[in-house]
């Protein structure tokens, strides 16, 4: 289970941290442990994990402060920070998988990277992904959905962390232009998931964490939305129409759709 985690980073006062359910920029935990409870009705011997990357901050910090505990999920058999503590950079770590993309679009690759995306080797080997995510939107991607959350947010920090100290991607992964959505498509790419499940209980303009916004309260969308799908493609493509974006224009989504990945056609959509 991939929940969108994007808590109020280590760095801001404590009177900024966000609620803790409901608050449109991270996935409600009361959502993710129905999904538990459903996982373990249709398979009560598997293996459950909570794997999670965050944009920014420390992801075990996040996940603590949100109340995603192994107290709390119970079902869950472990919590993951992906690529928290394994060795910086270390391309030859057996915690990492490196793969690469037949129709690769992002060209911003740094060299000692050797042309492959990475993946902490316990979510690449996952039988299935049910990607959790918020209904919002993004300043550079334009869309926070589905793709997204595991196009940037599955990203294991030992490898993409902007130095050994910081969470931050930003200097490792171009976010500017079309590259933050080629590199979406080529990271989905070479692990799709399986499920998506949109927690829009609470929907968030200026996404992904309220940045530039008036307030905090005045980038919240009470929108009261629980969606479904097998097709990640098809329901970003209505998370877009939702926020009021052509999904034509999101780039990422268009790529994954020629690619015949999933339907952005809307009227071959049901709702």
């Amino acid at each position: 289970l991939k929940p969108a985690l994007m808590a109020i980073s280590d760095s801001h006062k404590k009177e900024d941290q966000i609620p803790e359910f409901v608050n449109g920029i991270t996935s409600d935990r009361r959502v993710v442990k129905v999904m538990v409870e459903l996982v373990r009705q249709r398979n009560p011997n598997g293996k459950v994990y909570i794997m999670e990357s965050s944009g920014d901050g420390r992801t075990s910090r996040h996940l603590k402060q949100m109340g995603f505990t192994r107290e709390n999920l119970p079902g869950v058999d472990e919590i993951i920070a992906l690529g928290e503590d394994a060795p910086y950079r270390d391309l030859d770590s057996d915690q990492l998988v490196g793969v690469r993309v037949k129709n690769q679009r992002y060209t911003k690759m740094p060299k000692w990277m050797k042309n492959q995306y990475y993946f902490d080797r316990t979510y690449h080997a996952a039988d299935v992904i049910i990607s959790m995510c918020c209904l919002k939107n993004h300043a550079n991607a334009a869309v926070t959905g589905g793709i997204k959350n595991v196009g940037i947010g599955a990203k294991p920090h030992n490898v993409y962390a902007m130095s050994k100290n910081k969470s931050l991607s930003l200097t490792t992964i171009n976010h500017m232009g079309d590259n933050i959505h080629h590199f979406i498509h080529d990271y989905y790419s070479a692990k799709p998931v399986h499920f998506v499940l949109t927690d829009g209980l609470q929907g968030l303009a200026y996404g992904p964490a309220a940045l530039g916004a008036p307030s905090y309260n005045a980038a919240k969308m009470n929108m009261r939305l629980i969606m479904a799908s097998r097709d990640a493609v098809a329901i970003d493509t209505v998370h877009s129409c939702i926020i009021g974006m052509d999904p034509k224009n999101v780039n990422y989504i268009r790529d994954l759709s020629d690619d015949r990945s999933g339907i952005m056609a809307t009227r071959r959509i049901d709702i």
